[in-house]
């Protein structure tokens, strides 16, 4: 899948790979290595169930901030519609792991200096700003970069203290990637979004909760409101692809 990547740089973002005992194909998911073995709250829906798409807000589109140079993030919210197709993005690399950024949605770089950045506030927004929380936890520097980009809460010291003894190193061609999204629930200040990731022919998803850090004007993930244990997707038809393409 990415073997032809550059040499990994981060902790191991979401490795799968199969193990033969007993005569039994076993999955190992190592999600649970960087988020934590057991989940903080459950998703808003089982798996399987056909959730319909929720509706967008009937809210006005959030205002910029009238002062550019205030030290908040300032993106432009105008669209807030719920995307029903993967929208475009520059798919970056971080070791074997590709994760999605755009000029319009985010990362776009904090005025007041934060390695996290800003997401705009509209359900687009919260999807990259979900895609980026995944990424920021794999890196070596992650007791910085996830605070930055986390609600500070329980959920996230016990995040902390799990992540402080998971093991380093990718595996060129062992790391699942982005393949699709679902959203759980969509508020203006809180969205829910389901991640789904892909290794050969194996998916599993996992659920993360963006909240609106309103002094910051930008999004952050709530380990409170996620549901970070992996769980094997028996079905992918509820989910809307998104997925890096080939160069060329």
């Amino acid at each position: 899948m990415t073997d032809a990547s550059p040499p990994p740089s981060g902790r191991n973002p979401f490795n799968i790979w199969w193990a033969l005992s007993g005569g039994l194909l076993l999955l190992v998911v190592i999600a649970a290595v960087i988020f934590g073995v057991t989940a903080i709250a459950p998703p808003a829906a089982e798996p399987g169930d056909e959730t319909t798409a929720p509706t967008a807000p009937a809210t006005s589109a959030p205002q910029p901030t009238t002062d550019p140079t205030a030290d908040v993030c300032n993106v432009d919210a105008t669209d807030q519609s719920i995307p029903v197709a993967g929208p475009a993005a520059e798919w970056e690399t971080f070791g074997y792991f590709l994760y999605p950024t755009s000029s319009t949605y985010g990362p776009i770089p904090d005025p007041a200096g934060s390695e996290w950045g800003c997401f705009a506030q509209s359900p687009t927004g919260a999807l990259f700003a979900a895609a980026n929380f995944f990424r920021v936890t794999a890196g070596d520097d992650f007791e910085t970069g996830v605070p930055q980009a986390a609600v500070d809460n329980a959920a996230l010291d016990a995040w902390l203290a799990t992540a402080r003894e998971r093991p380093s190193g990718q595996t060129a061609g062992r790391v699942a990637q982005i393949s699709g999204f679902q959203y759980m629930s969509v508020e203006p200040d809180a969205v829910s979004i389901r991640l789904l990731f892909t290794q050969d022919d194996l998916d599993a998803y996992l659920t993360l909760g963006m909240v609106w850090d309103e002094d910051r004007q930008t999004w952050i993930g709530d380990f409170g409101a996620s549901e970070v244990a992996p769980t094997v997707a028996e079905s992918v038809t509820t989910f809307t692809p998104w997925a890096a393409v080939a160069n060329g």
